[in-house]
């Protein structure tokens, strides 16, 4: 028992001298809608299978291809995203991610294919 409590405070002792890697906000970038995006608040980001960046704002979808943002707004096209205000994403699987609006758009990454799912309130199943 005695061994197993030295090995323990000799981990502890080199853990302490251990130093993790330090953040700077120089090492980052901030996009803003000065910079081409639909809302500054972000609620969910997601990185696809090619490398764009996904990001469900307060005001719409963006895409960012490492230069420039695409915006996707909701319209009177029935595959379009259902509202402005997103809660989230998800990946159902690796080409599809689906966004939280007041539905569920669903939106296939490789071929650009939108559709939406809409759960009726007064149906509870």
């Amino acid at each position: 028992m005695q061994q197993r409590t030295w090995n323990v405070l000799l981990t502890m002792l080199l853990a302490c001298r251990l130093a993790g890697q330090t953040f700077s906000e120089n090492n980052f970038v901030r996009y803003t809608t000065a910079e081409g995006m639909s809302h500054n608040t972000v609620t969910a980001i997601k990185q696809d299978s090619i490398g764009y960046i996904w990001a469900a704002t307060a005001s719409g979808l963006n895409r960012f291809n490492g230069t420039r943002f695409v915006q996707f707004h909701s319209s009177s096209d029935s595959l379009s995203v259902a509202a402005e205000d997103m809660n989230g994403m998800t990946w159902l699987d690796a080409h599809r991610l689906a966004v939280f609006t007041s539905g569920l758009h669903i939106v296939d990454t490789r071929t650009g294919a939108t559709r939406n799912i809409f759960i009726p309130y007064h149906d509870k199943r």
